[in-house]
């Protein structure tokens, strides 16, 4: 369908009923109108004769913008030469207007350009959240050498009191000797005995139930005497 409004070259063709043959080298005695929505009238512009030998019988003529500015519009004419017949032709309009289609290319190209902007902004959304989630995983990464830390200086204060009970004897007494009578006390088997108020706890020696390492005597104000 043809573009309405637009120049364009037509063509038509030059038939010699008496020969039953194409016509050549005849465009000087034709004439040509053009029709406008049904309305005939001049061209505008003269023939031309396309190609005697390759194209025998085809013309040519440009019709100006304003001679396709309708819904339909046609070409043809007739010749002095006798026993020749011009066949012409004709062409319906698409409504809109190159202009129209350029408004839409234009909208469609602002179209481009906004889900090129939107693309764009995705990426930049996209960029920062990348971003957010390397500092969250480098602020994970410091927790956890923190956790590490941590770890290392409760090992140390473990290190530290196993070497503090390792370095206390067990068998250590009051009086500083070794005679094992706090390890009796913590470890030993234990008995108790009553004298009227006063109360006699005796602990064997670890490992031996009859050897008493440590006697605790407590009176009736809450005296302790130790042997």
């Amino acid at each position: 369908m043809a573009i309405k409004n637009q120049s364009v070259v037509v063509e038509y063709i030059a038939w010699d009923i008496s020969a039953n043959n194409y016509k050549t080298g005849d465009v000087a005695n034709h004439t040509i109108y053009n029709t406008l929505d049904g309305i005939a009238s001049a061209a505008s512009n003269s023939p031309a004769e396309v190609d005697a030998t390759n194209r025998p019988g085809l013309y040519r003529i440009t019709l100006d913008a304003d001679e396709t500015n309708g819904n339909s519009y046609g070409w043809g004419g007739k010749s002095a030469t006798a026993n020749i017949v011009l066949f012409g032709f004709f062409a319906l309009t698409e409504r809109g207007t190159v202009a129209s289609l350029g408004t839409q290319v234009t909208s469609v190209g602002t179209l481009t350009t906004s889900v090129g902007v939107a693309v764009a902004s995705s990426e930049t959304i996209l960029s920062t959240a990348n971003t957010s989630v390397g500092t969250l995983v480098t602020s994970v990464g410091t927790q956890t050498n923190s956790v590490g830390s941590l770890t290392t200086s409760v090992g140390v204060a473990v290190a530290s009191s196993e070497t503090v009970i390792t370095n206390t004897p067990m068998d250590l007494d009051p009086d500083g000797t070794t005679s094992g009578k706090v390890a009796a006390a913590i470890a030993g088997k234990a008995d108790a005995s009553a004298s009227g108020t006063d109360r006699t706890f005796s602990f064997k020696e670890v490992g031996d139930i009859t050897t008493e390492k440590l006697n605790v005597t407590v009176d009736e104000d809450g005296n302790r005497t130790i042997n």
